[in-house]
């Protein structure tokens, strides 16, 4: 049986490298993970959703890097003698 592992505010920033008002705002607007409420002042996100964000964004980045890399010849150097 899995366990699911959850992550206070502190960690997510670490692993996202965003801040606290960008991830809470992100959340609202639906852009990113919601947060779990744990306790009466405690909030944590589910590990394997951050995880999954965090590779949607890098799956989207190689996308983007891809189209760029196959519409942009390669130059090469041209160096004077």
């Amino acid at each position: 049986m899995d366990t699911e592992s959850f992550w206070r505010l502190t960690e997510v920033e670490r692993r996202t490298g965003l801040r606290r008002a960008y991830i809470y705002k992100q959340a609202r607007l639906g852009n990113f993970p919601q947060p779990l409420k744990i306790g009466a002042r405690a909030s944590a996100w589910r590990a394997s959703e951050i995880v999954a964000w965090i590779a949607s964004r890098v799956a989207a980045a190689d996308a983007i890097r891809g189209r760029v890399d196959q519409q942009t010849p390669l130059r090469s150097k041209v160096v004077a003698s």
